[in-house]
């Protein structure tokens, strides 16, 4: 196969893209290039080798096993016996509450001939690597191929694909057993990558692209992650239509939007089973509240409360917002470990806190029964990790705002503003009930921490658009040193604040339960079995263990931001002269990274 050019103008008529094909300059270095049809192989095999490694307990014999996975197996099992016995399948199951349609949770059945289509053909090849391995590997090729066709370069979507596919949130979501969610998250790059061809006027293979990914991130069944997903594709649609309306290019307005709406309509059609679950949902917490206002909203109830005629709608503004990033959490971006990184923690990570119960002989059983101490001091109830979108890749996104000259840099740093805001949930209760209240199908969702996934993605993407752009021989070294000396001192300076001063942290649990914080509730029940003094001074020694982990991870962070600027410094003063070495070194960085992060989960 003959290697790709980048995607250019066919005439002076065309509107000029966002994304603007930089020449890398290769007049310092050996003449010297692997071929498309090798290299892109090559990678894809990389990707799935390092997918094994990060999953190393596969290689060991051991079997992938979650809460919500194990679930869903004996939920299906009913419907799964029966069309093994007859080969049909059960729309009913009867051992699911006290019964429910069995198509929420077995599927429906389709005609055997869809086995054999490519689709269904590349499935099951797929299906040959176990997960998680086989869940990584898929947000490995799907970003991958989103980035390629932003780039056309196997080097860049290398990059992006592993910012991507090593982000510790995800590894956080398959231990939980959200593999739909990972999968749908998979689906955000290559579908707005096929929104992107289609406003550069490559109509075809933008709506093959679109469609296909379009119907995939439907057909996902993650609802919450494709709704947030298709709002921020939403706003990018609606920056291109203004853009070409403004420049009065109407036939060109009037082609994308004939064919978006066509492949919206056709994937629609093709998940048309998503209606049955939508009229069911009507019947569930989804739908309302079915109880009682008091019961979906405990942080309302009162022991007097009694049953209301008005339902609320959707699941309850408490009950949605319960996963809510605060504040503190932010740190968590660029430091893993700022807020911590689990719940409930073993007692030999916890040095302060264990020579504390030792020297004061504290009797921490009634403690322990009631798992509320912990590492994790964040506004959540509880998390399985951190929401750790990687240092590197929020430098590059920093980077990415100074180098890269494109427009699509507003609409994305536009959709990282409204995304993070969505995100705090009921810690900025005024924006999260706006659209609560008034977006359709928006008050079925929980958990507004999930957007943050999608977060990540965007950084990825101008933080790649403003690297390609940086190593391009067009590019001044003024302007190269000016992008590193501005998107450097914010970084490191961010990372050196919380490194020297803890952001200013109590390291107090913002978790408050029945206006309790979850630590004052620990510190009770220490004092009930001991006595004030002695609880406090427990409480004291937790802090500095949290304090301790976090700044072991800032320490980690500010070097790999050195290193990252170092890198590119290198560069932009002609002492490194090969864009390969500079992108391999930051691939090694990424994976280092995010396995570090990952470790301690």
């Amino acid at each position: 196969m003959a290697k790709k050019q980048p995607l250019k103008p066919s005439t002076q008529n065309v509107r000029q893209p966002n994304v603007a094909p930089t020449k890398i300059s290769n007049s310092n270095t050996p003449s010297f290039s692997v071929p498309n049809k090798i290299l892109i192989p090559a990678v894809l095999l990389f990707f799935v080798a390092l997918a094994f490694v990060y999953c190393m307990p596969l290689l060991q014999g051991m079997q992938y096993s979650t809460h919500d996975s194990n679930q869903y197996v004996a939920m299906n099992k009913e419907i799964a016996d029966y069309k093994e016995a007859t080969g049909e399948t059960a729309l009913w199951s009867s051992r699911m509450f006290g019964g429910m349609p069995g198509y929420v949770i077995g599927g429906i059945g389709f005609s055997k001939l869809l086995e054999y289509t490519p689709v269904m053909l590349v499935h099951k090849i797929m299906r040959n690597i176990p997960d998680p391995a086989m869940d990584i590997v898929f947000l490995f090729f799907a970003t991958f191929l989103g980035l390629y066709i932003l780039t056309r370069k196997v080097s860049y979507s290398t990059l992006g694909a592993l910012a991507v596919g090593l982000c510790t949130a995800n590894f956080v979501s398959l231990a939980a057993g959200h593999i739909t969610k990972v999968i749908t998250i998979a689906m955000f790059l290559p579908l707005f990558a096929g929104a992107w061809l289609i406003f550069r006027k490559k109509y075809f293979v933008g709506a093959v692209v679109f469609l296909f990914f379009l119907y995939e991130i439907i057909a996902g069944a993650h609802i919450q992650i494709a709704y947030y997903s298709l709002i921020i594709i939403g706003f990018y649609m609606l920056y291109e239509f203004v853009t070409i309306l403004a420049e009065k290019d109407f036939k060109h307005a009037g082609m994308s939007s004939l064919i978006l709406g066509v492949a919206f309509a056709i994937s629609v059609m093709m998940n048309f089973q998503n209606f049955f679950v939508n009229d069911f949902s009507k019947e569930t917490t989804r739908g309302g509240d079915i109880l009682n206002t008091a019961l979906m909203n405990p942080g309302d109830a009162k022991p007097e409360a009694k049953p209301v005629d008005n339902k609320e709608k959707g699941v309850g503004f408490d009950y949605a917002t319960q996963w809510s990033l605060g504040f503190e959490e932010l740190g968590s971006l660029i430091v893993p470990n700022y807020t911590g990184a689990i719940n409930i923690t073993s007692l030999d990570t916890l040095q302060n806190f264990v020579a504390a119960i030792q020297s004061n002989q504290v009797n921490i059983n009634p403690a322990l029964q009631s798992n509320s101490f912990s590492l994790y001091w964040g506004s959540e109830p509880f998390v399985q990790g951190p929401i750790y979108l990687g240092i590197i890749v929020f430098f590059l996104f920093v980077f990415g705002m100074f180098a890269y000259k494109g427009k699509l840099k507003w609409w994305i740093l536009g959709s990282i503003i409204f995304a993070t805001l969505m995100a705090f949930g009921k810690n900025f209760a005024t924006f999260y009930k706006l659209l609560y209240n008034v977006v359709p199908m928006f008050n079925k969702f929980r958990a507004p921490t999930m957007v943050m996934a999608l977060v990540q993605i965007l950084m990825v993407i101008i933080g790649i658009l403003g690297l390609k752009e940086f190593l391009g021989e067009s590019t001044s070294k003024e302007d190269r040193i000016k992008s590193l000396k501005f998107s450097g001192i914010i970084t490191a300076a961010l990372v050196a604040f919380i490194l020297l001063f803890g952001g200013f942290s109590s390291f107090k649990s913002k978790n408050i339960q029945n206006g309790i914080s979850k630590d004052d509730i620990f510190r009770e029940e220490i004092a009930k079995a001991n006595n004030p003094a002695i609880a406090n001074t427990v409480m004291q020694a937790l802090a500095k263990d949290r304090e301790a982990f976090s700044r072991n991870d800032a320490i980690r962070s500010f070097i790999l931001v050195l290193l990252s600027i170092s890198l590119l410094v290198l560069f932009a003063l002609d002492k490194l002269k090969q864009s390969s070495v500079i992108i391999v070194g930051l691939c090694l960085l990424i994976i280092y990274d995010f396995g570090a992060s990952i470790s301690d989960i």
